[in-house]
């Protein structure tokens, strides 16, 4: 591991969030030049684009839930945000946060701590802070100042969770330094955390940078806007390489992968990457692009669902992607599934980009995701494309029911009313998208054009709603849904 995320060992101990005595190692951020203590059993993690935005530059968790405390409890995390108050916003004149992707423009409102605060911590006491001296190069003018307090928010397992957090705000010339330590759930758990985060914010302290590190920076800010979409990913999966222990990087033709999975599964890492570049080809066969993709997506591969979650990932999914980003989110575990879900969004990754950077509707972009997802591989080739499975009892039962949605009412659905009734919807996608793929008796069957219709007309007018009613014109939707019906239930084939 390189020297920027490197962890120094030293010889301080600290009581850790589970009352025993851990080792603890300084983390050393060259890139932002300060350091602080971290536990040892606490875990970095990554830092998702919808945090950068907001300033964070780095991030913990405690590695393992408390025991013996409730679903609702959440453990403790820290995060690290820096402000720089020398660039101004042209819309507002409030300090703008510093990340590693400022080039993308995807940075959210430029915003200062106090800002900060009033937006995402509602209710937290910005009043009275006390002061704190802190360790800074000699000549390097600081204030610091420290909050503690609590507040309410939305939590893990439930709408409402009762927050306890303690921040350091450490001000110089230029910047704005914020640590926050935070927990939530249970009073006892405060308790116990309260200690920990006061000796975490104790040893913060500002570090003058190296010249290597300094001649680093300066060749990074000269390269901005101008690295090839390639390059610029290589720098982005370096970067968590780089920064946070145990994480590393694979390289592909079209994909860097980044993970944390130990080396000993390096081999799963190795058939995720030539799986990746094998469902590629047969989407580059099944949806030809208007123009070449030269976008290259990261794919983040999370070694457990905790890390997952810890990362951005939202409970009951199995992986996402995020276009802004340009990241393909997915985590080990069980590794039929990984396989099936990395077919999936792997799918919205490329079809996102064959369209010119517009995602169909979710009939479709869903339906073709978990159409995918049923592929069976040996290697990197596609043995076969099966049913997924998972969704034919669903709809197999919303049809016996009658609770599916009708045809002209979902083909027409948006991805929030798609999400309204998950369950349905994914498991009715997939369906109408396995019939049409498999269910015409006759490639000259009328209706095998709609698919192609569809893609085409979007690809072309980049409007959604002309694509669908070009696809399904003079289409006899009633008729339709009875044939769809018909083949789902039993598997019988729609005639010319």
């Amino acid at each position: 591991m390189s020297h920027v995320g490197r962890l120094i060992l030293t010889t301080v101990l600290l009581a850790s969030a589970t009352g025993h005595v851990a080792a603890q190692a300084t983390y050393k951020d060259k890139d932002h030049h300060y350091q602080l203590f971290i536990p040892k059993n606490w875990e970095g993690v990554p830092v998702e684009l919808r945090d950068k935005s907001s300033g964070m530059i780095a991030k913990w968790a405690f590695k393992r839930p408390m025991l013996g405390a409730s679903r609702s409890s959440y453990p403790g995390r820290i995060h690290v945000f820096v402000f720089d108050r020398s660039k101004k916003s042209k819309d507002d004149g409030k300090a703008r946060p510093v990340g590693e992707y400022d080039r993308t423009g995807l940075l959210g409102a430029a915003r200062s701590f106090e800002a900060w605060v009033k937006r995402h911590r509602a209710g937290f006491p910005v009043v009275k802070p006390k002061k704190k001296k802190v360790r800074a190069p000699k000549g390097t003018k600081t204030e610091g100042k420290t909050y503690e307090g609590r507040w309410k928010g939305a939590g893990t397992f439930r709408a409402s969770t009762d927050w306890y957090s303690q921040f350091l705000v450490v001000t110089t010339g230029e910047k704005e330094y914020v640590v926050e330590c935070y927990t939530g759930g249970e009073d006892r758990l405060e308790k116990r955390y309260k200690p920990v985060f006061s000796q975490i914010i104790k040893s913060f302290k500002l570090i003058t940078p190296s010249r290597a590190t300094v001649k680093r920076l300066a060749k990074a800010e000269a390269n901005k806007g101008k690295l090839s979409p390639r390059e610029e990913a290589r720098e982005r999966a370096r970067a968590d390489a780089r920064r946070v222990k145990g994480w590393w990087m694979m390289e592909s033709r079209n994909y860097f992968i980044v993970t944390n999975m130990k080396q000993n599964k390096r081999p799963f890492v190795e058939l995720i990457r030539r799986q990746l570049e094998g469902i590629r080809k047969l989407y580059e066969t099944d949806f030809p692009p208007t123009e070449e993709v030269t976008a290259v997506s990261i794919v983040r591969l999370c070694d457990d669902i905790k890390t997952y979650s810890d990362y951005g990932g939202r409970s009951g999914t199995g992986g996402y992607w995020f276009a802004a980003a340009k990241e393909l989110v997915l985590f080990g575990g069980d590794k039929n599934l990984t396989k099936s879900v990395l077919n999936h969004e792997a799918f919205h990754q490329y079809i996102f980009y064959a369209c010119g950077e517009l995602s169909p509707h979710s009939w479709y972009n869903e339906g073709y995701g978990d159409y995918y997802a049923g592929a069976k591989f040996s290697g990197s080739k596609i043995q076969k494309l099966e049913a997924f499975r998972m969704r034919v009892p669903t709809i197999k039962r919303a049809i016996k029911l009658g609770t599916y949605v009708p045809i002209k009412k979902i083909i027409k659905y948006e991805q929030r009313d798609y999400y309204s009734n998950p369950q349905v919807c994914y498991a009715e996608g997939w369906s109408i998208i396995y019939f049409l793929n498999r269910g015409l008796s006759s490639k000259k069957h009328k209706w095998h054009k709609i698919l192609p219709t569809y893609l085409k007309v979007l690809q072309e007018t980049k409007d959604k709603s002309k694509a669908v009613d070009a696809a399904f014109e003079d289409v006899d939707l009633d008729r339709f849904e009875k044939h769809w019906k018909a083949f789902t239930a039993d598997g019988r084939r729609s005639k010319k």
